[in-house]
């Protein structure tokens, strides 16, 4: 195992051990961890640390493919997001501005941590290490639902549907991957199915202003630690 699969497989344990903790810790104290080192830190700062410092970035030279990708995405996000009612309830719940706001701060860094690990880190780890490609397209999205699923395992704190349905998402959304090879196309439609999802559920609509408020905090302080590292690391690749 090379020491980027092992960083990785490290940094995917670490993020999962905190959303362990934050599930089982209750109170406004699990809520600080979710949005502080569950989300902020091991969901979008250790993650992209580590794509600057082995300068992981996929592309796809193939256009038709990209083109493809996108239009997979977008209908899998529409008949995902409306065949599950999901949009019906959340048109039913009638969420406010106010509620809106709560959601996008607390659901896009969160729906990054799980688009960067599972659709992007982990398939592409596994389509690196393949000894061809046909066999890295057929388990770069296996391995892609088994994070996924194993991800809301933790979250649920056990929940065996909600590893089996998150499983299926993450194959499903592990394609657009592996067709467009793009991190942030696959974020955008992963984060628009999970707000949808989510505001349907009418979970967390009292959320306090408090913990999002930290929730900010804590993305722009690593925001600025990660813009400070990643020029240091350029520096020095350009001075050698």
């Amino acid at each position: 195992m090379k020491k980027q699969q092992f960083y990785i497989l490290m940094a995917f344990f670490f993020y999962l051990l905190n959303w362990f903790i934050a599930q089982l810790v209750s109170g406004y104290i699990g809520s600080l961890i979710f949005v502080a080192l569950y989300s902020s830190l091991s969901g979008v700062f250790i993650p992209l640390f580590l794509m600057v410092k082995f300068k992981i970035k996929y592309k796809n030279e193939k256009k038709h493919l990209m083109i493809i990708g996108v239009i997979y995405l977008i209908t899998f996000t529409a008949l995902n997001v409306i065949g599950s009612d999901a949009l019906s309830h959340t048109i039913n719940s009638k969420p406010s501005v106010e509620v809106i706001i709560k959601y996008l701060i607390l659901f896009i860094p969160m729906s990054f941590g799980l688009t960067v690990f599972c659709l992007y880190l982990i398939p592409g780890m596994i389509l690196d290490m393949a000894k061809s490609k046909t066999f890295g397209y057929i388990t770069a999205p296996i391995f892609s639902g088994i994070a996924m699923g194993f991800a809301f395992f933790v979250d649920t704190l056990g929940s065996i549907e909600m590893l089996l349905i998150m499983g299926v998402m993450g194959i499903f959304y592990s394609v657009g991957f592996i067709l467009t090879r793009s991190l942030y196309l696959n974020w955008l439609f992963f984060c628009i199915t999970m707000l949808f999802h989510t505001l349907g559920e009418a979970k967390y609509y009292h959320y306090k202003w408090s913990i999002l408020i930290i929730q900010i905090i804590s993305i722009v302080v690593f925001g600025i630690i990660f813009i400070l590292i990643k020029n240091k690391l350029l520096y020095k690749t350009k001075t050698i």
